[in-house]
């Protein structure tokens, strides 16, 4: 080979080589560009996350998320990053359908998180095993456990342990401070009633214990209303079971701890029976005033009526979102879950945002709104072992609510004697 030859090989070889590294460099360039290919669900501006839950009850949960989403969109919140909330996946409170609904938004929408969760059959199992964020209301028993490692992260923590030791005082004290203060009776009786279902068996079990240690007399409690999403054709015959309790006087108070359908259908058929005493559920909505009439509801959350600066910021918020919404508890739910999620993101940071690093920060944070909800402390909220607040409010005539006991607070703790579920 000439001389010539010889040079003019090697220009070509090292016009190649820059060739080939200038290829390199772009290809790395593109691939360190963004977060993507490490984050799934994060691309280094946006956050996908999506929610989950029975859509019979907790439609209205999916409102409260997306008005706090919009909220920090809107007011660029996460310096330059954006949350798409993609939708609200219905489980129909079925194990099956919820595991599927999950892998679905996991592994084909590719979610960073799932927010809010909402369901009695949460698929924590599959969630935790792929390390995926769940935010939501913890009466499943995913959000509960020992350590700081679960991915199920309750705005007040983990509600229903499975075999708890020791439960938080009753709703905080209110329906026995009610029963005790306004009603001036002074040894209440009290009876409870909740699902057929493992997460009934747990309420019925932490009803019992929070009841006694409260200062109630516990004189019947079954969890037997047929599980969602069975339908109750007749309620009669619970009521009468009710009323017969407590040597066929009945109860001072009775207790429903069950979905939307029992809670409008059991305290007709009581009043239908001739029952004169107080009816508490969980339904603490706006748009069920009517049917309610004459009920009192327990929240864990701040009611609106007391007007504090978190829940008008709340009520506010949503209201931008939906102007025909009317505030609910399953708002305050969705709303309280994505608010704990966005905190829980800041303070890992958006520099290197993992899932594992959302998870990290929200197991070691206190979560809380002054005076709206919490605080819950983790990780000690996996456990139950927080702070728990709650307030109680009345519709006398089905046309508002009313503070019967304002929002409070408790470190009062009562044992669990062995593992009875049912009394009567």
């Amino acid at each position: 080979m000439t001389t010539t030859s010889r040079k003019s090989a090697r220009a070509k070889f090292a016009i190649s080589f820059v060739i080939v590294i200038g290829l390199l460099a772009t290809a790395v360039g593109v691939a360190g560009a963004g977060t993507a290919p490490q984050t799934p669900g994060f691309d280094g501006k946006t956050i996908k996350v999506s929610g989950l839950g029975f859509a019979t009850n907790f439609a209205d949960a999916a409102v409260g998320a997306q008005a706090r989403f919009e909220k920090a969109n809107d007011t660029n919140e996460l310096k330059g990053v954006k949350i798409d909330f993609g939708e609200f996946a219905d489980d129909k409170s079925d194990a099956t359908t919820s595991v599927n609904e999950a892998r679905r938004l996991v592994e084909q929408d590719g979610v960073f998180a799932i927010v809010p969760m909402v369901s009695s059959t949460a698929p924590g199992d599959y969630l935790n095993l792929k390390k995926v964020p769940y935010f939501g209301w913890g009466f499943d028993k995913s959000y509960c456990g020992t350590g700081d490692q679960l991915y199920g992260l309750g705005f007040d923590g983990c509600v229903l342990p499975p075999s708890p030791k020791v439960v938080p005082d009753f709703a905080a004290g209110t329906a026995f401070k009610y029963a005790t203060d306004t009603l001036d009776i002074k040894h209440p009786t009290i009876a409870g009633i909740g699902t057929d279902s493992a997460s009934g068996n747990t309420a019925m079990q932490s009803f019992i214990a929070q009841a006694t240690g409260s200062g109630f007399k516990v004189v019947w409690a079954k969890h037997s209303l047929p599980a969602p999403p069975a339908v109750v054709g007749d309620y009669s015959p619970y009521a009468q079971q009710i009323l017969a309790s407590n040597g066929g006087k009945g109860p001072d108070v009775v207790w429903i701890a069950s979905g939307v359908s029992d809670s409008l259908g059991l305290p007709k058929a009581l009043t239908a029976a001739g029952y004169q005493g107080t009816i508490i559920t969980s339904l603490y909505a706006d748009a069920l005033l009517k049917p309610l009439a004459g009920t009192y509801a327990v929240a864990p959350i701040a009611p609106f009526e007391q007007h504090s600066a978190g829940t008008d910021a709340m009520v506010a918020d949503i209201k931008a979102f939906k102007p025909d919404a009317k505030p609910s508890t399953t708002m305050a739910v969705g709303y309280f879950s994505a608010d704990f999620f966005i905190k829980a993101v800041k303070k890992a940071g958006l520099e290197h945002l993992t899932r594992e690093a959302v998870q990290n920060a929200a197991a070691h944070m206190t979560y809380a709104i002054p005076n709206a909800v919490g605080p819950t402390q983790f990780p000690r909220g996996f456990q139950a072992l927080n702070t728990y607040c709650a307030a109680m409010v009345k519709d006398a005539d089905g046309s508002a609510w009313t503070v019967a006991v304002p929002y409070t607070c408790t470190n009062h703790f009562s044992k669990v004697k062995g593992d009875t579920s049912e009394v009567g």
